[in-house]
C-alpha cells in the first residue's frame, strides 16, 4: 500500500480547500476533438498540477494545460522510443503546442514524462480510454 506523507497530504487538502475551476485538458488541445482524453487523466492533471502551484504562484492552469496535452497527444509515439530522438522532437512541439504558457521546456518535459506514467497506469488498469459522450434524443 503506498503512502502519502503528511506534507503531501497537506497540500493537497489545501489545494482541494481552494476555490478553483480549472479546464478541461481537451481545451488545451490545438484544436476540439483532437484526441480522446480519459476522465482518470484529466484528474491526474488536476490533482498534478494542484501539487505544483503550491509551490508556484506565479504560474496558472493555462500555463501547465498544454504540457499535460502534448503528454497526452505524445504517449503512443514517444514513451516508448529512446530519449535523444524524443528529446529534440518533443521540444519543438512543445514550442509549437505551448501557446502563451510561460514554462519553458526544462518545466514542461516533466510533466509530460509525469503524464506518460500516468497513462501508461491507466492503459494497464483498462482506464486509458474516454467514455464517449451519450448521444440525447429530444
Amino acid at each position: 500500500m503506498q503512502t502519502i506523507s503528511m506534507t503531501m497530504q497537506d497540500m493537497l487538502h489545501a489545494s482541494r480547500s481552494k476555490p478553483k475551476t480549472l479546464a478541461l485538458v481537451e481545451h488545451c488541445l490545438a484544436y476540439p476533438d483532437m484526441t480522446p482524453v480519459p476522465p482518470a487523466f484529466n484528474r491526474m492533471a488536476h490533482t498534478d498540477f494542484a501539487i505544483l502551484s503550491e509551490t508556484d504562484d506565479d504560474l496558472e492552469w493555462d500555463d501547465y494545460c498544454p504540457a499535460y496535452a502534448l503528454g497526452l497527444l505524445t504517449f503512443k509515439a514517444y514513451c516508448r522510443e529512446s530519449a535523444g530522438r524524443r528529446e529534440a522532437e518533443l521540444k519543438g512541439q512543445w514550442d509549437d503546442l505551448r501557446g502563451s504558457s510561460r514554462l519553458g521546456w526544462e518545466q514542461a518535459r516533466p510533466i509530460i514524462a509525469r503524464s506518460w506514467n500516468a497513462l501508461s497506469r491507466l492503459e494497464r488498469d483498462g482506464m486509458a480510454h474516454a467514455r464517449a459522450a451519450v448521444p440525447s434524443h429530444g
